[in-house]
């Protein structure tokens, strides 16, 4: 993840801010504009709509430049997934399967894949797809298999429920290449369709989310060469690890924006005069505050170490959490909208349907409570609780991390309800506004101006050793100095 002077401030640098201005104004001209007719008329991805995002970089965010994307991180590619989701979670979660395919093949892809099949997915002329990645318990469920021959390997298996396969040429696979179903023999495979052996399923019908492209595949001695193994058994389970954890993130970065585009279609027509009184809207509004609160720290924890142990436990919760409270919050919405929330124009009656898609990617809820259990003892003995409080959820395992900027997915806001209004000239007078404002985040003083409590103990023994009495021992083990109120507001 490429950092910057800007982003260690608890900003972003002016390549991002030009990249969320191309995603605004594409997010108005195309997806805004398209996103019922794909959904309810075409009943199919948009090849051309996808093909056009991909010029714009979206499909190459956190590829190297060297390597042609843009050399951005994850946080950049989420805030370009909650620009585009708003009008159609589908076309999102779509593009970026893509864009996670284009990153695998940059960084553990042959020199043939990165001349062959990266530039196809960077120029949207070819798309990508990743099989979910197995967890520890799905031991059973690892239908993918892999098995040595001469000349590499032989793949025999299926895949289901796999976003963006309708329309995708190159697959991402994680194959089973043992006997015991030990993650130890998970490996990595580049998977082309098209190929001997390969069949695509027919998409599925949806009854909503058509444009996410949802489908199977079946591979039946499926030839596999050396050079198509992306990552080799013993290897392959901390990549699967960091591939579940992206997947659930960006699907909990998804379900909030579903709900605070639901939200922002009542505040469109909000009322003060009848809506006192409704526990059931002011809950929606704290749930949607607690899910992206959760989210951000494991945004946070997944851009220092996207494979910790920590960090699959918070992607979890966030993904659980925030697709559980979306349902919920949406229907609050539909109710205050009644039947204008029906209508086709108006797309939060299409988001509950989508995120119900989301709640069955990267483990189902009931997987998910499950994997909750089994990290119970590990992450909630009181031996474990007393390292984890409310005012050191920040913190991470490395040291440096305490002193790092959070910085937000959001734009600044006002914090009322009324903040979340999304009328077409209001988000282009807040976008404009944006551009030509200074960063709501103050920077941080230069290293030199600052004394952090060590370094000032350090100081006073070095003063009371020049006078010749003996240093008072220094027993204090205060944390550094949070940094600046990064509160988050409605954008």
């Amino acid at each position: 993840m490429a950092d910057s002077d800007d982003r260690t401030r608890g900003g972003f640098s002016p390549e991002a801010k030009a990249l969320f201005s191309r995603a605004e104004k594409f997010h108005s001209t195309t997806v805004h504009a398209n996103a019922a007719r794909w959904e309810l008329h075409d009943r199919a991805s948009n090849q051309g709509a996808m093909r056009e995002a991909a010029k714009l970089g979206f499909t190459g965010i956190e590829v190297e430049r060297e390597r042609g994307g843009l050399g951005l991180g994850a946080r950049e590619k989420l805030r370009v997934a909650e620009i585009l989701g708003r009008s159609s979670l589908s076309f999102a979660l779509g593009l970026l399967a893509s864009q996670n395919v284009a990153v695998r093949l940059a960084t553990s892809g042959s020199a043939r894949h990165r001349t062959d099949l990266l530039p196809g997915l960077l120029a949207g002329t070819r798309f990508g797809a990743m099989t979910p990645p197995p967890r520890p318990s799905d031991t059973n469920e690892r239908t993918l298999t892999a098995t040595r021959n001469p000349s590499g390997w032989i793949l025999n298996g299926s895949g289901s429920w796999i976003v963006n396969a309708a329309v995708s040429d190159v697959f991402v696979c994680y194959a089973d290449t043992g006997t015991t179903g030990a993650k130890e023999d998970l490996a990595c495979f580049v998977v082309r369709s098209g190929q001997v052996g390969f069949k695509l399923t027919q998409p599925y019908r949806l009854v909503a989310g058509a444009p996410v492209g949802v489908a199977g595949f079946e591979v039946a001695d499926y030839q596999c060469l050396d050079a198509d193994m992306l990552v080799e058994p013993g290897d392959g389970w901390r990549l699967a690890d960091e591939d579940i954890n992206c997947q659930r993130l960006e699907v909990a970065v998804l379900a909030c924006t579903a709900v605070r585009s639901a939200l922002a279609s009542v505040a469109d027509e909000f009322d003060d005069t009848h809506a006192y009184g409704d526990p059931a809207l002011a809950d929606a509004v704290t749930l949607l505050e607690a899910c992206e609160a959760l989210t951000a720290t494991a945004v946070d924890h997944y851009c220092l170490d996207p494979a910790s142990e920590r960090t699959s436990s918070l992607a979890l919760q966030a993904k659980q959490f925030s697709c559980r409270a979306a349902e919920r919050s949406i229907s609050t919405c539909l109710n205050h909208l009644g039947r204008a929330g029906l209508m086709e124009s108006e797309a939060t009656g299409r988001l509950i349907s989508e995120c119900r898609i989301l709640a069955g990617l990267a483990g189902s809820t009931a997987e998910l409570q499950q994997e909750t259990l089994r990290r119970l003892k590990a992450n909630y003995a009181s031996t474990a609780s007393s390292d984890s409080t409310v005012t050191l959820l920040r913190n991470t395992e490395r040291p440096e991390a305490a002193t790092e900027a959070i910085v937000d997915l959001r734009e600044p806001g006002a914090d009322s309800l009324a903040s979340w209004a999304t009328s077409d000239s209001k988000a282009a007078a807040t976008t404009a506004a944006a551009s030509a404002s200074v960063p709501s985040v103050p920077p941080m003083p230069p290293p030199d101006t600052q004394l952090s409590p060590v370094a000032a103990a350090v100081t006073h023994n070095d003063e009371v050793a020049s006078a010749g009495l003996d240093p008072e021992p220094d027993n204090r083990t205060l944390p550094p100095m949070p940094p600046p109120d990064l509160r988050r507001a409605g954008s």
